[in-house]
């Protein structure tokens, strides 16, 4: 039997965490865990382990440490997530091909305050460094969007935050303020998590949808 070698873990609503050895997920295990998220809707999404993700795993646009996004002063002044979140509605959501002539490019926060306009990945870095200049504990995701309109569905960028003992995701792209934040659980079925990284610069991977999707080199001990 082929075995990954990582550490998976599963975070629960509780904030406890069940843990596999770190040759403990094989393929097997991967199925059973497909028919615990298919029938009983367990939180596959939250299940993450600590990994050395380089900087370009999270896209084509990603050529910078992930420091480099909070350089430069900013000159938007947010105080709270409501004021963060009606910045980000009045931005335009424009596609890099279109932008910038190029397939992927990830703009600097403070560029994108100057723009106003941007993808997913402009929006979300954003929306990141502002959410943790607040103090907030949360991370930017990089992953795959599900949706109902075949053209939005594909890779994404998004924010996941915590509060008052929840866990939420922004939606940075979204320009109805009011669905713009939804409790994560609401979101499992559409937002499919690849890698991540927070508030200290900890990267982390997905092992569940990585294995599945992208092939079990990736998660081989970080090759």
């Amino acid at each position: 039997k082929r075995t990954i070698y990582y550490t998976q873990e599963i975070f629960y609503q509780n904030d406890k965490r069940y843990s596999l050895p770190s040759n403990g997920f094989t393929p097997e295990l991967a199925d059973i865990f497909h028919q615990l998220d298919a029938l009983y809707k367990v939180n596959l999404s939250k299940a993450r382990t600590p990994a050395a993700v380089p900087a370009r795993w999270f896209g084509l646009g990603s050529n910078a440490q992930f420091q480099r996004y909070f350089e430069e002063k900013s000159s938007v002044s947010v105080s709270n997530l409501d004021e963060l979140c009606r910045w980000l509605a009045q931005c335009r959501y424009v596609h890099d091909p279109i932008q910038f002539n190029e397939r992927d490019h990830w703009q600097h926060p403070v560029q994108f305050e100057k723009s106003q306009a941007g993808d997913c990945e402009d929006h979300a870095l954003w929306a990141w460094r502002k959410l943790v200049r607040l103090g907030v504990d949360a991370d930017f995701v990089i992953g795959h969007l599900k949706s109902s309109d075949a053209s939005l569905s594909g890779a994404h960028a998004w924010v996941t935050y915590k509060q008052n003992g929840r866990h939420f995701l922004l939606e940075a792209t979204g320009k109805n303020i009011r669905q713009m934040r939804k409790p994560i659980e609401q979101t499992s079925q559409t937002y499919t998590p690849w890698y991540s990284i927070d508030n200290q610069f900890q990267t982390y991977q997905f092992p569940y949808y990585v294995y599945q999707h992208l092939g079990a080199k990736k998660l081989a001990r970080g090759k």
